[in-house]
């Protein structure tokens, strides 16, 4: 059978958990809108210069007149 493994001291439990956070999403400004890196542009279809994907046209929506 094993033997549990020697007591973390304090400070060894807390320093090792200082790393275990998240890390904020990194966003660059492409073609007029965020991209993250190494990620296809939403807005355009591009990665890395080339054409990847086919958009399709949006459609514009129909203005209501109110009277």
């Amino acid at each position: 059978m094993t033997v549990p493994g020697k007591r973390r001291s304090r400070s060894a439990g807390r320093r090792r958990r200082a790393n275990q956070t998240l890390e904020k999403i990194k966003l660059l400004t492409r073609d007029g809108g965020l991209t993250r890196p190494h990620y296809v542009s939403p807005a355009t279809g591009t990665y890395r210069g080339r054409q990847v994907l086919k958009l399709k046209p949006k459609k514009k929506k129909k203005e209501h007149h109110h009277k």
